[in-house]
């Protein structure tokens, strides 16, 4: 084929060069007007302006040769041509004849018309009543098929083509021309049910959008959500209107487009989440089913949101699993682990919960908006040529009053299985929250009269009879009566079947201390969506009229129910349960040493329970914003009362012995002056903690006044062993009491003044009250607790009274005969008194404070001083050697001191001051030093102590020269005597002289 086309090419392309290879003069032959005769007369001419008929013959030759070669490679296609040429002139001349005989023919045929013939208008009417019977059977047909379309339309998603169709066929089949056809009713019947199918699948594909069951749903979320947390900044209106305005941005108005272009084009209406609802409900308006499925919404609410519920706690669980296992890695503590674990699942199932119910609202509102803007259109058909103008009646408008209530219900069920335990009855909890008002009535209805037109017009058809018949039975003299309200209306009963709360699964275990995230997310959740500050209530009038009234409600109100009528009270219950429980076990009042920044030192697990209840229940009320008034203290004042109360048993169990009898340093340490005196001191050494400067003036005079109020309660006498407390652990117990009830007064305190500070003190009222009570209790607990302080600082003067009383009543202190060295050794009374102040030193170590201990111990050297120079009076014969072992015990007692003692005291040196009197008395072998030592160094001492040691020098002095002549005797004798009256000038005293 190709060498074929080669040489066709080839011949032409010859035959081209033959006719340009054609000399000038001779190209006159290739022009259209060429004349042979011309040519022919010029080669007849011989001269030289004539043309050789050689080169005439060549040239013929040559394009003869060329004309055979394309005749040889063309002569296919001219006996081509030439066949069709002759079949064209058939068909021609075939052609001709038809027209000829088509003329004649319709010449005939006018003709024929142009006569009267009666039986032609017959004939024309028949056949016109074949045309519309052939039409109505193709269109009965179509109709007939038209189920199959309609199921390929919706399965496509073009639900309002499908309604088009529908509703053409049904206008069709209805058409009162054919309603007489019976054999048509099984095609009715079957469009009215194509049109109930299709009108709940919409409705089933309207609430997989509406909450969030579709995939392509969240599509229309994304753009808005794409920068938002769980919570934003904006609430209430200001962001519904901001949100909604984003959308139309997007999705464009609803008036403003042709219906078919917009959606019906697509391949995939679904895709787009919020124009799907417009399709489904324009489709639904169009098929006169919108107010349905506006009420099928309204009564499937609060199942379908259970089932979001059911579903978030589903897919939270299964979150909740995976954090688990990140969680086994890096916490080996299995009770942190599973808190940390049922914190993160709470905060996602709130996080995941919360942003469900607003996408949900989202939707709600925007077919709200989709409602009124197919309510303002004039025609909702899709055709209206098609249609015949088929306009639906306007559908009532759709608002978020059902879903308010119903998300309210499913929040409260949340808050209810998370704060309420599951051994109580969480559904009467939630009945508790329905009320409008809890300061009314719990009362609900059961019953709503709601006004139908189809039950209206059957009502008013079976009254009628039945008033007709009974004004015949009457004899006609029954007057006509109008009763409103009573046939226009049927009872709707929404309580019969639903009432019951749904359950649902929990995934942590129900806490009070939950509280505070589930209430804090839910007043984010309601302040952001802005749910309703109205509330529209009807109410029928005596005469049978509905009343319509709007009342203003807070939108946090249900919260508020929830918060005053369960959650106080279950708050409350709990804490008081966990309290009891507390004080009620046997290691109530034993120390806890988990120490930290708020425990310093041991406390009683009593106490460290109830603190933590104190300040995490303030907590939980100072971050709840409800705007609620309540008086959150008493159930708090209550416990902090009992706690008292018992702490105060225990106290008095204590201080007492097994008869029943107080100890004497806790009847001292009720001496209001000594108390006042000692309270002071505690107030000043708690304000100069970590001020290590101590003006031992002032110390030594407090000390002072100490020992004067406990020589008046000791009245002279000697202490007993089982007046005093030596049991350490019941001093233990004092020192823990104190640290215990400081550290809860310091908890209420804090509350109080995080309250005061956070609210307004109230002048009135129970909150006025209350404050007067938790400052009752606080004078209550610190009195107690400087009580305790009070009453260790009383029993350590006491032991020291003890100790010392016994250590010059039962000792010796004349010694010279005696030549064992064990015998000036210190003191065995000496020693106890030591080691029992060493061992109640170190055990308050441990369990008080700093200055606490400067309270016990500051002072002790001056007190021991005071009782070793006034006991003197209890030694009965004093020498040389004893006066040696008095100065063994006092330093004895000054080493003990320095380990104790946080100050460096002097107290002791006066003591030893006193003794050393006798001391330089016997050296100097004559009386009179002591009087010396006045003279210089003024009066230290009383008369009586002064007076004794010159009866221990004259007593010494005596012994030691021993019985001599009466001469020396009386010398001996006058001298005492001029001494002791000399001191007494000095002292100011004025009593007989006497021997000692």
């Amino acid at each position: 084929m190709a060498q074929d086309e080669y040489r066709k090419d080839a011949v032409l392309r010859r035959a081209e060069e033959e006719i340009d290879n054609i000399e000038y003069k001779w190209r006159v032959i290739k022009t259209e007007n060429f004349n042979p005769v011309t040519i022919a007369l010029q080669m007849l001419d011989s001269s030289s302006l004539g043309k050789r008929h050689e080169d005439f013959q060549q040239y013929h030759k040559r394009l003869n040769n060329t004309l055979e070669g394309i005749a040889e490679e063309y002569y296919g296609g001219f006996n081509n041509s030439i066949l069709t040429f002759s079949g064209l002139y058939d068909r021609i001349s075939t052609a001709s004849i038809s027209v000829n005989t088509t003329k004649k023919n319709l010449i005939k045929a006018k003709d024929m018309l142009s006569e009267q013939k009666s039986d032609l208008d017959q004939l024309y009417m028949k056949s016109k009543q074949l045309t519309e019977i052939v039409t109505l059977l193709n269109r009965i047909e179509e109709i007939n098929k038209l189920s199959e379309e309609i199921a390929l339309n919706v399965e496509k998603k073009q639900f309002l083509t499908a309604v088009s169709q529908l509703i053409q066929a049904i206008q069709f089949l209805f058409d009162p021309e054919l309603r007489p056809i019976e054999a048509l009713s099984g095609l009715r019947q079957r469009m009215e049910r194509e049109k109930e199918g299709i009108t709940q699948v919409m409705i089933e594909e309207l609430h997989n959008h509406l909450y969030l069951k579709s995939p392509y749903c969240q599509k229309g979320l994304e753009a808005d959500d794409d920068d938002k947390g769980i919570f934003s900044n904006e609430s209430g209106p200001k962001r519904v209107r901001s949100k909604r305005d984003k959308k139309k941005e997007r999705r464009g108005s609803v008036s403003g487009m042709n219906i078919e272009t917009r959606w019906e084009g697509e391949e995939n209406p679904e895709s787009d989440s919020f124009a799907y609802l417009e399709l489904i409900m324009e489709s639904l308006l169009v098929l006169d089913k919108a107010e349905d499925a506006i009420d099928a919404i309204n009564n499937r609410v609060k199942w379908e949101l259970s089932r979001v519920v059911d579903s978030t706690i589903t897919e939270v669980e299964d979150r909740g699993k995976l954090s688990e296992i990140a969680l086994i890695r890096t916490v080996s503590d299995a009770k942190l682990k599973s808190k940390m674990q049922e914190k993160i699942i709470l905060q996602d199932f709130v996080r995941t919960l919360f942003n469900q119910f607003e996408n949900i609202i989202d939707y709600h509102e925007y077919l709200v908006e989709i409602v009124k803007n197919l309510n303002k259109r004039e025609r909702y058909s899709s055709n209206a040529k098609k249609t015949n103008e088929y306009k639906p009646k306007k559908v009532k408008l759709y608002n978020l009053d059902s879903l308010w209530h119903a998300m309210e219900q499913e929040i409260l069920m949340v808050l209810t299985y998370h704060l309420i335990p599951t051994e109580k009855d969480q559904s009467d909890v939630i009945e508790q929250t329905k009320a409008v008002n809890f300061k009314q009535s719990l009362t609900k209805k059961l019953f709503v009269m709601r006004e139908n037109e189809t039950t209206k017009n059957q009502t008013d058809d079976l009254y009628k009879d039945v008033l007709n018949r009974f004004d015949t039975l009457m004899g006609g003299r029954m007057s006509t009566t109008n009763l409103p309200g009573i046939e226009d209306a049927v009872a709707v009963d929404h309580y019969a079947n639903s009432g019951a709360a749904q359950r649902h699964r929990i995934l942590v275990s129900p806490d009070i201390e939950l509280a505070s995230l589930l209430f804090t997310s839910t007043i984010q959740f309601v302040s952001k969506v802005g749910m309703p500050t109205q509330q529209q209530i009807s109410e029928v009038l005596p005469n049978g009229e509905v009343n319509t009234r709007t009342n203003p409600v807070s939108p946090n109100g249900f919260l508020q129910r929830f918060y005053l009528q369960v959650f106080m009270p279950e708050a409350e219950s709990q804490i008081t349960n966990m309290f009891y429980n507390a004080i009620s076990a046997s290691d109530a009042f034993q120390p806890l040493y988990a120490l930290n920044k708020e425990t310093e030192r041991p406390i009683f697990r009593g106490a460290s329970a109830l603190a933590p209840l104190i300040s995490s229940y303030e907590i939980l009320h100072s971050s709840l914003s409800l705007g609620v008034v309540y008086d959150k203290w008493s159930v708090l004042i209550n416990i902090a009362e009992k706690y008292y109360e018992r702490s105060l048993t225990k106290f008095h169990d204590v201080v007492s012995s097994s008869e029943g009898k107080k100890s004497s340093g806790a009847e001292w340490a009720k001496n209001q002056v000594l108390v006042s005196l000692l309270t002071k001191k505690i107030e000043h050494v708690a304000q100069s903690e970590g001020i290590n400067i101590t003006i031992m003036d002032d110390l030594q005079a407090q000390v002072k006044k100490e020992i004067e109020i406990v020589d008046k309660l000791k009245h002279e006498r000697s202490l007993f062993y089982n007046e005093l407390i030596f049991d350490p652990k019941k001093l233990v117990f004092l020192a823990q009491l104190c640290q215990s009830l400081n550290y809860v007064y310091k908890k209420i305190s804090i509350a109080s003044r995080v309250d005061q500070k956070s609210e307004s003190t109230p002048t009135f009222g129970k909150g006025y009250q209350s404050q007067k009570k938790i400052q009752s209790i606080l004078s209550y607990y610190r009195t107690l607790a400087n009580e305790c302080l009070i009453l260790l600082r009383v029993e350590i003067i006491t032991h020291i009274i003890y100790y010392l009383d016994l250590a010059t009543r039962e000792s010796s202190y004349c010694l010279s005969s005696v030549e064992d060295e064990s015998a000036t050794l210190p003191d065995q009374y000496i020693l106890a008194l030591n080691a029992d102040l060493t061992s109640l030193y170190e055990k308050m170590l441990v369990y008080l404070l700093g200055y606490e201990l400067s309270f016990l111990f500051d002072g002790v050297s001056y007190i021991m001083s005071n009782y070793l120079v006034v006991n003197s009076k209890y030694i009965r014969a004093f020498d040389i050697v004893g006066c040696h072992k008095m100065y063994k015990n006092i330093v004895c007692l000054q080493q003990n001191l320095t380990n104790i003692s946080l100050t460096l005291e002097d107290g002791l040196d006066k003591a030893k001051l006193y003794y050393s009197l006798f001391e330089n008395e016997i050296k100097r072998g004559e009386l009179g030093y002591i009087l010396k030592h006045i003279a210089e160094n003024g009066v230290l001492f009383s008369y009586e102590e002064y007076k004794r040691m010159f009866d221990f020098s004259y007593k010494a002095a005596s012994i030691e020269k021993g019985a001599g002549n009466a001469k020396d005797d009386v010398a001996r004798a006058t001298e005492y005597k001029s001494c002791i009256s000399k001191l007494q000038s000095l002292m100011g005293k004025q009593t007989p002289i006497s021997l000692p």
